[in-house]
């Protein structure tokens, strides 16, 4: 099947499963790379993991979308603010018109846009404790080794799950 003809059934619930995902992604990035210290990680890879498991999910009441919302996810076309207009407002009004609840996936596509984008402010709210465990000589220098290595993480896991997606 070609990424063109990516499968429109939707994902079986135990495609991708924040529980079973997180470890690997820790010990992965954490122990066999080095990215930065397990205790930096572990929290921020596990949120990594429950927003694409979120997106996953969602596939189950709009066929054909995981697979869209991930790539849209690490776009670098798209500004932020277009991001943010154009793909998160929109995710939000569908609260209005469906029984579905979008307001996980609207969060978890943030969530991913944001480790994408290195957005500080973002970061910082969400992930300040993480980052002060970083070993390093300034906090500057301690949020610009995580923006580095979560945008890189992201962008890889996320290409992966999608290959997965379009492989099924």
């Amino acid at each position: 099947m070609s990424k063109e003809q990516v499968s429109s059934s939707p994902l079986p619930p135990d495609f991708y499963v924040a529980k079973k995902w997180a470890p690997n992604l820790l010990q992965f990035y954490a122990d066999n790379k080095q990215y930065l210290p397990r205790e930096v990680l572990e929290f921020p890879l596990y949120m990594l993991a429950r927003a694409i498991e979120n997106i996953t999910i969602a596939n189950q009441f709009i066929p054909d979308a995981a697979c869209n919302f991930l790539k849209q996810d690490i776009d670098p076309l798209f500004s932020p603010e277009e991001f943010r207009e154009k793909i998160y407002a929109e995710l939000q009004r569908l609260n209005d018109v469906h029984d579905y609840d979008f307001t996980p996936l609207a969060e978890s596509k943030l969530l991913i846009r944001n480790f994408f984008e290195q957005n500080k402010e973002y970061l910082l709210k969400y992930f300040k404790p993480d980052i002060d465990k970083i070993q390093a000589a300034t906090d500057d220098d301690k949020f610009r080794m995580f923006a580095i290595v979560m945008q890189k993480i992201t962008k890889s896991h996320v290409t992966q799950v999608i290959k997965l997606i379009e492989n099924r």
